[in-house]
């Protein structure tokens, strides 16, 4: 996506959010079942990672108005 279509943002944070919008397709079929996800469904955390701690997840999604 270009500049001149998404309001000319040029920074990193820009170019991160048009990539979401550009490959959300992609991005769903690549994240499989066994993933948490955000109501808006940008943040996504595998189950199986052994970094992934349920109380720790659901204490998160609360913060941010989720749950």
């Amino acid at each position: 996506m270009t500049k001149e279509k998404k309001g000319g943002g040029d920074n990193m944070a820009t170019a991160f959010a048009d990539f979401i919008r550009e490959n959300r397709k992609l991005i769903e079929e690549l994240a499989d079942k066994d993933v948490k996800k955000t109501k808006d469904g940008m943040i996504l955390l595998p189950t199986t990672d052994e970094w992934y701690h349920e109380e720790e997840w659901e204490d998160y999604l609360k913060d941010q108005g989720e749950k």
